[in-house]
């Protein structure tokens, strides 16, 4: 089955671009600065096997420069805990689920700047699909690198609009390989007794400027849809 923890969230760097004589001045400055912590954990008790997925971020978008607001910042974080009966047949790709709770709230991540370490502390209200029950998940997680940083290349994309403007973006990367322990408690239960020794963390740096040419009347919001 595959998990449903998603998390899109960027990160942004001011974009220097040179003044053309076609072009207006920037219409929108998005810059973003994103970070992310993904852990897998998985115990067994008798029969039953537990898996418990969670993914979380913290990221801050910044104003277009000129614009008179304040930094917006943003949590995201979701855990699914999934519970199989191993002791009966497969079905299909797994084992037949005796309970898969859900929840996704707006808990930020708290990572230093050079995500070298992270730490996730919140209380999610979680709901089982399979009978419908709820239940308060205390979650406290801990990350830290295992290895040096793995940057990806810097990317700079320069895509003109015919007849509405020109939108050039800036990104770049740094993946690192991580651990992850500490606790999720379901119903007394800590469901994640072992650490994850192929745990993940992420930081990206991103910049989106639009340009719009000068007859163009409309909105050119091609940087992100906002």
């Amino acid at each position: 089955m595959s998990c449903r923890l998603l998390l899109a969230l960027g990160a942004m760097m001011t974009l220097t671009l040179p003044a053309t004589a076609s072009a207006a001045p920037p219409a929108i400055h998005h810059t973003i600065d994103g970070r992310f912590a993904s852990a897998y954990f998985t115990s067994l008790d008798a029969c039953l096997q537990t898996d418990v997925w969670v993914s979380s971020s913290a990221a801050t978008y910044a104003p277009q420069p000129g614009v008179d607001d304040t930094l917006n910042k943003q949590g995201l974080t979701s855990v699914e805990i999934v519970v199989y009966d191993t002791c009966k047949p497969m079905e299909g790709k797994h084992y037949p689920i005796v309970s898969e709770w859900f929840s996704q709230t707006p808990d930020r991540l708290v990572a230093e700047s050079r995500i070298r370490t992270a730490h996730l502390d919140a209380i999610l209200a979680m709901t089982d699909s399979v009978s419908g029950d709820t239940a308060s998940v205390p979650v406290d997680l801990n990350w830290a690198a295992t290895a040096r940083a793995h940057p990806d290349p810097v990317r700079n994309n320069h895509v003109r609009f015919p007849g509405e403007g020109i939108v050039n973006t800036h990104d770049n990367n740094i993946n690192l390989p991580a651990m992850a322990w500490g606790t999720v408690w379901l119903n007394g239960v800590n469901v994640a007794p072992e650490a994850d020794e192929s745990a993940t963390l992420e930081q990206t740096k991103s910049s989106c400027m639009e340009i719009a040419f000068p007859h163009w009347t409309g909105d050119s919001l091609f940087c992100f849809g906002f």
